[in-house]
């Protein structure tokens, strides 16, 4: 009997959620069409997909040495090329270090938009932004809470794309004075096929 009630309360959630797609005029349903499908600001990542060595530095204090580490990014298309599904695993000053998101171009906001979770946090960063003109630097920000206070900080991410596919991802915080400071950054080389 509770088998029967729970497929019949999805059917129902099927229907409803399905209902305002079905009533659409043809006007509607094409714009709907045309923000279902993948294109050419999905197709800028695909030159981030595949496997990489990753070298990353770490600094908590800007005028520390940075801590370092050797992972593995493993970047790969996902739900019909919508969303590139990105994993980091390896150790960063000894310690295991594991992380993955998601970043893909959202048509109706027409701004590309990632959340990142990792064993460095319990928290999920979600992040907003867009590339330049030349389709190779992508500045992405997220107002995260600050450890120390509770109060929002902002984050900012920056990602520069080279030929072939390797790139470089820079995290920077804000720091003493409220000025940004690199906090961490990745270099990924394509690993050879």
């Amino acid at each position: 009997m509770k088998k029967l009630s729970a497929t019949a309360t999805l059917a129902a959630v099927v229907i409803a959620l399905a209902t305002p797609v079905l009533a659409q005029s043809p006007g509607e349903s094409q714009g709907l069409e045309n923000v279902m499908s993948a294109g050419a600001d999905h197709e800028v990542l695909d030159s981030m997909v595949g496997t990489f060595d990753v070298q990353a530095k770490t600094w908590a204090d800007p005028t520390a040495p940075p801590v370092e580490g050797t992972l593995t990014a493993t970047n790969t298309w996902v739900v019909d090329n919508h969303y590139l599904r990105m994993t980091l695993d390896g150790n960063i000053d000894g310690d295991v270090f594991s992380g993955i998101g998601y970043l893909g171009f959202d048509l109706v906001r027409e701004g590309y938009e990632m959340v990142w979770m990792d064993t460095v946090s319990a928290g999920m960063i979600w992040y907003r932004g867009e590339f330049d003109s030349s389709g190779k630097h992508m500045t992405m920000r997220a107002e995260v809470p600050n450890p120390s206070t509770g109060s929002p900080s902002m984050v900012e991410m920056r990602t520069s794309i080279q030929k072939g596919g390797d790139h470089v991802t820079e995290v920077w915080i804000p720091g003493p004075g409220n000025m940004m400071f690199k906090m961490k950054e990745l270099r990924y080389t394509r690993k050879a096929q």
